[in-house]
């Protein structure tokens, strides 16, 4: 296998060494289970977010070092600002993430010192839901 991108990112700082550290590694097909819980607990982050690429947005899932978790919102951020270092979703892009506690619209705009990017939920983001990926 191909080495994977994969990005340590602090949510909720305005700096390095602050917030709530999570890993995000995206990947190019779906993996087992067990691989992805192997690979959260190599990385020893408290939660690693795994990012597929779907017809619909991202397919998005949460492990901590021990388990997968149903929803993390420090790593369900540090997801999308991974997506936008990775140039995969810039300012005023929109985007959908699915999870298994269901699809979020999001969006992402350019803001704060050096550019940093924030991103949050769209408006209306549970009105025209695409269908499952």
């Amino acid at each position: 296998m191909d080495a994977l991108p994969a990005v340590l990112i602090e949510a909720f700082s305005g700096g390095p060494f602050g917030g709530n550290g999570a890993a995000v590694v995206a990947l190019e097909a779906p993996m087992p289970d067990d691989w992805m819980q192997a690979v959260a607990a190599s990385l020893r982050q408290s939660e690693t977010a795994f990012l597929l690429e779907s017809k619909q947005g991202w397919m998005l899932r949460w492990f901590t070092p021990v388990c997968e978790v149903p929803l993390c919102g420090h790593a369900t951020l540090a997801a999308l600002l991974a997506l936008a270092h990775w140039n995969r979703l810039g300012p005023g892009d929109r985007t959908w993430l699915h999870s298994r506690s269901g699809p979020w619209r999001w969006s992402c705009r350019r803001a704060g010192p050096a550019g940093a990017r924030s991103c949050c939920p769209a408006a209306s983001s549970s009105q025209n839901l695409p269908p499952p990926a």
